[in-house]
């Protein structure tokens, strides 16, 4: 496994600390928060107002400046030889440079992740989310524990299972820090090089591949409530499913014997097979699900169960994801969702009705995936077949996105926001790597021109602040809502768990 830690001119482990003030970022960059949400508020007067919209952060997204990791084989031919020709070190791209017979790929130092684990189950898994407990927010302390339930991709349908997972004893592996708790609690010294625990419960779904799966979410202040344990999965036979996983979950923490048919529902009324599922998070127990042919249900908690009601067509093809915002005006009846026609619709859900209402002409390839912002409600990610993924804000699409790059070599195949800082998000890429960004920062031309450089820097935007490799075919990337810093991943090898040196 091997990851590129950025900022960029940080070439040292005493460079990789992520600083929260200007001062302290390494030569080049800058990072203003507080810019950043000024900017945004300025823009929300000035919509109120009825005035013309102007770039809402224009020092931090350039919409003229697309960031495009494409470069013509001869221009990577010709970096190649300057580099051999210096006889120095280059940064390795993915997807652009090859290891030579006689040459060696650095792997990455193992003090730029402050947590790493890995995590295996009998078969892939395409989908996975994170589970609420009652074990406390904003965990920072070590050893962490934290579940997880996943759907593996089986070599036949009736070898399946929905995965609830318990992972415990996962103690710093970046033991070079000077984290002052770590040096007054001599017991996690001592057991630092304890293996972490997995410990899980396995659900025979024998009706197929396990396409996605959701937790519904508690409402806020009531995590590892009731609501919290109840999955929905997503089946390439055309049935979404609801699961009520507590007697596993309580199983894993020696309280009882799990139940071995815990299914509480199955709808049918999709003809085809579909990815698009999500919770309303504001509202226990409402969820939508949407297939490949474009067909829509909202879905209504009632006695014994759900009832759907078919919602009005509007993606021309598959709609591959569905959010509900989770923050700011009308969040608890806004949904967005993301299509194969390369748009994102907005949908009114108030009451039992349903309206689509803005469109957003959002890239010229299939949306694969999109993201609220969980602070400033109206930020919306998106990313698309073609690599590249796009910050919008949805008070104002007319003026394009406020963020484009196009960076990764392969399909956008997760992002997600981190819950603890609105200007931090991750991409997952079929091109086996995942991205942190951060939507603060912005490079000094002068200092990056005066500043000494590795060959190939340059193929690395300001804003990305790492990059994790080391997985094959990565499906899906999440923060851990209770562990701040910590994401986790599913690939076609695996998990990792794991969290940056550079990550509060």
């Amino acid at each position: 496994l091997y990851s590129i830690i950025m900022p960029r001119a940080a070439t040292g482990s005493s460079a990789t600390k992520r600083a929260h003030n200007e001062d302290a970022l390494p030569e080049g960059k800058t990072r203003d928060k507080k810019a950043f949400q000024s900017k945004l508020e300025k823009e929300k007067s000035e919509q109120a107002d009825g005035l013309e919209f102007e770039d809402p952060v224009e020092d931090e997204f350039e919409k003229e400046e697309i960031i495009d990791g494409d470069a013509s084989d001869a221009e990577m031919a010709a970096e190649e030889e300057d580099a051999a020709a210096a006889g120095g070190t280059a940064v390795y791209r993915p997807g652009v440079d090859k290891v030579e017979e006689g040459e060696e790929l650095v792997l990455g130092d193992p003090t730029m992740y402050t947590m790493l684990h890995r995590a295996e189950v009998e078969w892939p898994c395409l989908s996975f989310d994170t589970i609420q407990d009652n074990l406390g927010a904003s965990r920072k302390k070590y050893p962490m524990t934290c579940y997880v339930v996943a759907g593996t991709q089986a070599d036949t349908a009736k070898n399946n299972k929905i995965v609830v997972m318990k992972w415990s004893h996962m103690y710093k592996t970046n033991k070079d820090g000077d984290d002052e708790e770590e040096e007054e609690d001599d017991d996690e010294d001592e057991q630092a090089d304890v293996d972490a625990k997995m410990d899980f419960r396995m659900i025979k779904h024998e009706n197929g591949c396990i396409n996605r799966i959701r937790m519904m979410p508690s409402p806020p202040g009531m995590a590892g409530g009731s609501s919290s344990q109840i999955a929905a999965t997503w089946c390439e036979d055309g049935t979404v499913s609801m699961w009520n996983i507590a007697s596993q979950l309580a199983s894993l923490d020696g309280r009882g014997v799990a139940e071995t048919k815990p299914l509480l529902y199955t709808m049918k009324k999709h003809a085809t097979e579909g990815y698009g599922m999500a919770w309303n998070p504001h509202s226990v127990g409402q969820f939508a699900s949407a297939d490949c042919d474009g067909n829509m249900y909202l879905w209504n908690p009632c006695e014994g169960g759900w009832e759907q009601s078919k919602l009005p067509k509007s993606h021309q093809g598959s709609i591959e994801d569905i959010m509900w915002k989770k923050a700011g005006t009308g969040a608890a009846t806004t949904m967005a969702t993301a299509g194969v026609d390369g748009t994102i619709r907005l949908w009114d859900m108030e009451g039992y009705s349903a309206k689509p209402g803005l469109t957003i002409m959002a890239h010229d390839t299939d949306v694969n995936v999109i993201s609220w912002n969980p602070e400033v409600g109206d930020l919306l990610l998106s990313g698309a077949d073609d690599g590249s993924f796009k910050v919008w804000d949805v008070r104002n699409t007319g003026h394009g996105p406020m963020a484009n790059f196009k960076w990764h070599r392969d399909a956008v195949t997760s992002v997600d926001w981190y819950p603890y800082d609105e200007t931090l998000l991750a991409v997952a890429s079929a091109d086996n790597t995942v991205s942190l960004w951060d939507m603060s920062v912005e490079a000094d031309d002068d200092e990056v021109q005066g500043g000494q450089h590795l060959e190939g820097e340059e193929d690395y935007p300001a804003q990305m602040m790492f990059l994790h490799q080391g997985q094959t075919g990565v499906k899906e990337v999440k923060f851990h809502p209770q562990l701040p810093g910590v994401m986790v991943t599913t690939a076609l090898d695996g998990f990792n768990v794991f969290k940056t040196c550079n990550i509060d």
